[in-house]
């Protein structure tokens, strides 16, 4: 064990090791507030209940529970329970302040709430007053204000960058103001700041945010600006106006002036503002030409690009180089004694944006999309009618190196909505290399077609309202990656699924005889949740698929009442070499049913169902009497730790099952900024208490501290065991949002192991992509696992941040031998 003094590496270990001595006072000491607090006791609240808001209430998850209500709304009643007999407190922290109140024997507290941000929390205690866990729920209450607090402007163009006074001084409830400026200054800066942090504001059309700083050209003479502000809860409007005038020139001021009026391009890359000379903006990758439109201020100015004479009244053209390149304009004055040069600076985009705001649009765009092609869908609805059905069809392909794009907008408020009218398909691509994300897809028969189509990402879809199957891969569709997204509201039967892969009328033919066309080979099927399926499976593989990888998936099915008194199972295989792995499934439907999962049928081929294996799925059934697995095949199933989590023996239906060949994997995860550093542990002492931190080794296959094993947790997570230490589960620090942000906390280890307490900030999702996985952290999908610094050297340790595909978060998982 090693002593606390600074080794000789490349980070300091005592500046990182001061984060767990906080961290142990923070989560088994102190009383303060926590965003997110997993307590390592068995103490938890049972239920919360908050007027009649919904707040998707789960024991392990302490907050913040999030609600909004509107401004009328000024207390709110709350009730809980508890899994024992303790004592509780509750506070409230808003901008009145914080109140603190101890409960006796009621759980129940009223809440006096402010206009927006309050924060509510529940204290559970034990009877030692030792150990306590707090809940958190967020409760934003919408301001009925529509008003500035302040509006403030600057002299910019003039270079002084003072503020310019307004006549009368600000105030909110005043609402016409004046101000001006000499000729000299073309242009002004202005910042605004709101009296409640949520209402909308415009300023001559224009969105405008509070405390950003936005710029406004000045012609000579009167120039308005125009501030529209809306309620956040819409009750209220005003509108401000500030005239400010710009002297007009002398005649010697007119003689020298060299500045330009207008500077634009055709692609609107950057915003003109008088008195910034040098602009840096970017272009499309297809782009071959960049048009200019160029206005000096005063008409008989000449205007030079790149030291060639120019007519300001014509658009002018510039050749786009590979890459990047630059441009020159020179403006010199019409007395000749006065020059103003601007630099325009360009970087090739890697995509080609394509923006799309109708459906007809819509259409247009994935009809002939091309290679590293981004189509942007704004957010809204996009319906497709009955006329326009199958429209959304493609044969057009990206490439390895440029994929096709379609991506949703993302907003915090509004959805990208494709729809149909209940019979059409939405998406049918008979390509390759797309990638599809951030859409709702809705109402229809099938939501996307995978027709022989290739090497399609679909990822962070929400699917629901299908009548059919959700998503179909047939013809061959083979190398495609369907993770990360949501399928819920199916009305299928039997015979539909969420995800179908195959052709049933293979079923009775020799799958040595399909050609590989007719093949769906390497589909991958990872993280995605299933809720109430209804009658549909959730997947299908039918004859015809090869090679399918099933894996962290969540199924989730309570159904109550249905007119059927059976179901169908929610993953039903006849493919071949199929790899089951690491899903978790909740299931609580009355009905009858096989099983969860089966393997192959009486009626099928004998060459279907082959080579499939299953490891490590979880199975809540609730002490249901259900098989969780059913082998209705005539070959055998190689099985390893899959497992009931309700106590009960896990049974199997059919027959044929090897339970011995099979073992659960092993990996190094490997750094991808250097393939000779794995992740490793190394034990410290801390106020008499050891801690085993996560830190990069050299890499060594032998090694047990580097050995980790993924253990399936409830949902689409997983736990990452150290296989050297009993129960040694790797988490990071509750709090661990707040240590990357500083350059003291990025160099502060927040990953190290602890036994296993059931909480968010120990479960991880392996985000693979291609050859490289992110391991994002349960409690914010957002930060992964990081190796700070520049360098990844040995003794470096782990942290959670952000994540923004650095390679610094890329690992690799490499299978260890057993």
């Amino acid at each position: 064990m090693n002593e606390l003094i600074t080794p000789k590496k490349t980070l300091s270990k005592n500046r990182f090791l001061l984060i767990l001595i906080a961290l142990t006072c923070i989560t088994a000491c102190s009383g303060e507030n926590n965003e997110l607090n997993y307590d390592t006791s068995a103490q938890r609240l049972t239920s919360i209940t908050v007027d009649g808001y919904p707040l998707d209430f789960n024991s392990e998850k302490t907050g913040p529970y999030k609600i909004e209500t509107s401004n009328s709304e000024k207390t709110l009643s709350v009730h809980f329970e508890s899994s024992g007999d303790y004592s509780f407190s509750y506070s409230i922290q808003n901008s009145n302040g914080t109140y603190q109140k101890t409960l006796d024997d009621e759980k129940h507290f009223v809440a006096n709430i402010a206009e927006g941000a309050n924060v509510i929390s529940i204290q559970l205690y034990d009877s030692k007053k030792e150990v306590f866990v707090t809940y958190t729920i967020y409760a934003y209450r919408l301001s009925s204000a529509a008003r500035i607090t302040s509006f403030n402007l600057y002299d910019f163009a003039s270079g002084s960058g003072t503020s310019l006074g307004l006549a009368p001084s600000f105030s909110e409830a005043v609402f016409d103001y004046s101000t001006t400026v000499p000729y000299s200054s073309c242009a002004i800066a202005y910042q605004i700041t709101a009296k409640n942090s949520g209402v909308s504001m415009q300023t001559n059309g224009n969105t405008s945010y509070e405390r950003n700083v936005y710029y406004h050209n000045l012609t000579s003479g009167v120039n308005y600006l125009d501030t529209t502000v809306v309620a956040e809860d819409f009750s209220a409007s005003e509108r401000y106006t500030i005239a400010i005038t710009r002297t007009p020139p002398t005649t010697d001021q007119i003689e020298s002036n060299a500045q330009l009026l207008k500077l634009d391009t055709d692609g609107d890359y950057f915003q003109y503002v008088c008195g910034i000379n040098d602009y840096t903006f970017f272009i499309d990758n297809n782009t071959d030409t960049i048009n200019l439109d160029i206005t000096p201020e005063i008409e008989g100015a000449k205007v030079f690009i790149n030291n060639n004479e120019i007519n300001p009244s014509e658009t002018q053209t510039l050749q786009a180089n590979e890459s990047a390149g630059a441009a020159t304009i020179t403006v010199i004055s019409a007395s000749g004694g006065n020059s103003q040069t601007y630099t325009l600076t360009y970087i090739r985009r890697s995509h080609n944006i394509v923006n799309v705001e109708t459906t007809a649009e819509l259409i247009t765009a994935i009809r002939t999309a091309e290679p590293n092609d981004e189509i942007r869908v704004s957010t809204g609805e996009y319906l497709l009618t009955t006329e326009e059905t199958g429209m959304l069809f493609s044969d057009r392909s990206g490439t390895a190196i440029e994929p096709i794009y379609l991506t949703g907008e993302q907003s915090f408020t509004d959805d990208v909505i494709i729809k149909g009218t209940g019979s059409e398909t939405l998406i049918t691509l008979t390509g390759s290399h797309w990638n599809i994300s951030g859409i709702t897809l809705q109402n229809a028969g099938t939501a996307v077609h995978l027709h022989g189509a290739n090497n399609i990402t679909l990822k962070e879809l929400l699917i629901e309202g299908i009548y059919s199957t959700a998503i179909n891969l047939t013809n061959g569709a083979s190398n495609n990656t369907i993770k990360l997204n949501s399928f819920s509201q199916l009305s299928g039967d039997d015979t539909t699924a969420a995800i179908h892969i195959g052709d049933a009328n293979f079923r009775n033919i020799n799958a040595n005889q399909l050609t590989s066309g007719e093949i769906s080979n390497g589909n991958t099927i990872s993280h995605n949740i299933f809720i109430n399926m209804a009658d549909s499976r959730a997947i299908n593989l039918d004859a015809g698929a090869s090679n399918t990888n099933i894996s962290f998936n969540s199924f989730i099915e309570n159904t109550q009442a249905l007119d059927t008194t059976t179901r169908a199972p929610l993953i039903q295989n006849f493919g071949v070499n199929s790899v089951i792995s690491h899903n978790s499934f909740e299931f609580d439907d009355p009905r009858e049913t096989t099983s969860l999962i089966q393997l192959g049928a009486a009626d099928l081929h004998v060459s279907w169902a082959t080579g499939v294996q299953l490891i490590q799925n979880l199975f809540d059934l609730n002490n249901r009497t259900v098989n969780a697995i059913a082998n209705l095949s005539t070959h055998t199933a190689m099985l390893a730790e899959n497992l009931r989590s309700d106590d009960l023996t896990i049974t199997y239906g059919g027959s044929n099952y090897d339970f011995d060949s099979l073992t659960s994997p092993i990996y190094t995860i490997q750094t991808n900024s250097t393939n000779t550093r794995c992740l490793g542990i190394e034990e410290y002492e801390i106020d008499n208490t050891n801690y085993w931190l996560v830190e990069l080794e050299a890499c060594d296959t032998t090694d047990t501290s580097q050995h980790w094993k993924i253990v399936t947790d409830k949902g689409i997570y997983a736990a990452l065991v150290n296989q050297s230490q009993t129960d040694g589960h790797m988490r990071t620090a509750t709090e661990f949002e707040g240590l990357c942000s500083t350059s003291e906390g990025i160099y502060q280890s927040n990953v190290y192991l602890t036994e296993d307490e059931g909480g968010y900030v120990e479960r991880w999702l392996l985000d693979t992509q291609g050859n490289t996985t992110y391991i994002r952290n349960k409690k914010d999908t957002g930060y992964g696992l990081t190796v700070p610094g520049e360098f990844a050297s040995e003794g470096t340790p782990l942290m959670t941040c952000a994540i923004t595909n650095s390679e610094s978060q890329q690992f690799t998982l490499v299978p260890v031998a057993q």
